[in-house]
């Protein structure tokens, strides 16, 4: 029997990520494959889906998010202390546990080099729930400048770019949404395969409201965890606009009061 480890952030959010995972970990220990999830910012909170009952939780222990409350200075000697705990912690799990199966998913580049690092015998892989690993780790980046030769700047959209660079490795199909009830059916591993917004995303991220389908798998919340205080109190306070006055009201007035927000 074939054990394999997870590494994610956390467990604890109620969202499409968790859903997805959970059910790919519900599958495998449901097939007899011996399943660890391994966390390290889980804490006291409980897990966001039911697991099966042969999965253990593991958490490392390593919060990162409480020192985005310090200046700079202050937090980049903690980074680096908390990054080499990680590393020591992970390392210790994972000479315990002998897996034949490492399997990262994080949206933290560093952390996932060390676990891709790491001293042991498994086959290492990245599930990458946004492709931004690939794509930042690729060579359209290097020695790539953000002020082009004219002063102006390199605004391309990330989703442009990562659809160009995936093209070059597998060809991209676009799923209608009866084809992606049948994805099991399908060669997952010729073809690249991009699902419809009301699959994973039947959020509206202007207005915030939610448009649940019989297509609806999981929701995409746009929480915006990681905003300022201000920040979110600007998102909300757009959002009840937009859903009271519309998204064209809205933006006439953005242009209106932030006139800097829309100069290219």
């Amino acid at each position: 029997m074939k054990k394999i480890v997870y590494v994610m952030k956390s467990f604890a959010v109620k969202a499409g990520v968790e859903r997805v995972m959970s059910d790919k970990m519900n599958y495998l220990a449901g097939q007899g494959y011996e399943v660890v999830m391994v966390t390290y910012e889980q804490g006291q909170h409980p897990d966001a889906f039911p697991l099966h009952p042969a999965i253990r939780h593991l958490d490392l222990g390593v919060p990162f998010f409480p020192i985005m409350k310090y200046g700079l200075l202050k937090r980049l000697p903690k980074i680096r202390r908390l990054r080499q705990l990680f590393k020591a912690r992970l390392q210790a799990l994972l000479d315990a546990e002998q897996p034949d199966v490492l399997i990262v998913s994080t949206c933290s580049i560093k952390l996932m080099d060390i676990v891709l690092s790491a001293k042991t015998c498994a086959r290492k892989m990245i599930e990458s729930h946004a492709p931004c690993y690939a794509v930042k780790k690729s060579v359209y980046y290097q020695d790539r400048p953000f002020v082009k030769e004219d002063g102006s700047l390199d605004i391309r959209k990330l989703p442009e770019i990562m659809v160009e660079q995936i093209q070059k490795l597998k060809p991209v199909r676009v799923l209608s949404l009866e084809e992606s009830l049948n994805i099991r059916k399908m060669d997952m591993q010729s073809e690249v395969l991009e699902f419809n917004d009301a699959f994973f995303s039947p959020k509206v991220f202007d207005s915030r409201e939610v448009e649940i389908t019989p297509y609806t798998y999981a929701i995409h919340h746009y929480q915006n965890s990681w905003f300022s205080p201000k920040a979110k109190a600007y998102y909300r306070t757009r959002a009840f606009f937009v859903k009271h006055f519309g998204l064209p009201f809205v933006r006439r007035a953005e242009k209106l009061l932030m006139p800097w927000k829309f100069r290219q």
